[in-house]
């Protein structure tokens, strides 16, 4: 009797321990700290103005309606003078300025370093000496293309692979948005340059342009030297540069004649004149148009 009252107090003192709750440590929330934001930097503040425009360059005394050039740009014109060493000035000449300023400031930091791409490029355009010791060599293989041309159809060749390296050809060629069209880009072919300005400067009787043509010829003589020519006196060679004049009138377009002309090729080569649709396909090998073509 006793020992089952013994177990019955005890079992009770169990239950009851059970349900006690046992104490707990309080809990202590972290302080919540603000985060603030690094401020954000200065706008870039416009070049010209305050919003890009140069105001200050109008001239609002002009009417838009009767000269929107001087109304835009009166102010401008009267009080900025063309720099020395430019024979134009404008706001994208300006721009263009800039930039070069920029990208000289890049170049001149990456020259720097040793890892440097662009650094090794540029150190390597300046080494003068290493430059004249390694002489022709570099250029010695697009001198023995040009001097082994033999046909026209060699020409073309080698004149589409020059230009892929920005080497320039008699005739030019691009690809482009259709003046037509602008929905769609084509080829697009035209006169190329010459040495000098204009086919003027080879058959004028003007005593200044007679002058620059024999500066030009002397020019010529001193290339055709430092590309190692043997005999860069031998005047077929240097005729055949310096006085296109013999073709000139019948096969180069004057300046005015040629400002609002240019031929597209929008169609099959079958639309084109006969000499260009024999000739193109080989200069298109190496040009842009073999992209257009795809």
């Amino acid at each position: 009797m006793n020992r089952s009252l013994i177990l019955l107090a005890a079992s009770t003192a169990l239950a009851g321990c059970a349900t006690t709750p046992m104490a707990t440590a309080p809990v202590v929330e972290a302080p919540v700290v603000a985060v603030v934001a690094p401020p954000l930097p200065p706008a870039p503040k416009a070049e010209l103005g305050t919003y890009g425009f140069d105001t200050a360059g109008m001239d609002t005394s002009v009417l838009p309606g009767d000269n929107f050039y001087n109304h835009a740009n009166g102010t401008w014109a009267k009080n900025t003078p063309i720099p020395a060493d430019k024979s134009n000035y404008g706001m994208f000449t300006r721009l263009d300025d800039i930039s070069r300023e920029r990208t000289r400031l890049i170049i001149e930091e990456q020259a720097k370093d040793p890892a440097s791409k662009i650094g090794i490029a540029y150190n390597a355009f300046l080494d003068n000496t290493a430059i004249e010791a390694k002489g022709l060599t570099p250029f010695q293989p697009w001198l023995n293309q040009i001097k082994g041309i033999s046909s026209k159809k060699d020409y073309a060749t080698v004149a589409a692979k020059a230009d892929r390296i920005g080497i320039g050809s008699p005739i030019g060629v691009y690809v482009g948005q259709d003046d037509k069209n602008p929905d769609r880009y084509i080829a697009s072919i035209f006169q190329s340059g010459i040495g000098l300005p204009d086919r003027d400067y080879y058959l004028s009787s003007d005593p200044k342009l007679v002058d620059i043509r024999g500066k030009y010829l002397a020019h010529l003589t001193r290339v055709l030297t430092l590309a190692g020519e043997g005999n860069p006196q031998r005047a077929p060679r240097r005729s055949s540069i310096s006085r296109p004049a013999s073709h000139a009138p019948t096969g180069r377009g004057s300046t005015a004649a040629m400002r609002p002309r240019r031929i597209i090729c929008a169609t099959a080569r079958n639309s084109l004149p006969r000499r260009a649709a024999t000739t193109l396909p080989l200069f298109s090998t190496g040009s842009d148009l073999a992209q257009a073509r795809k």
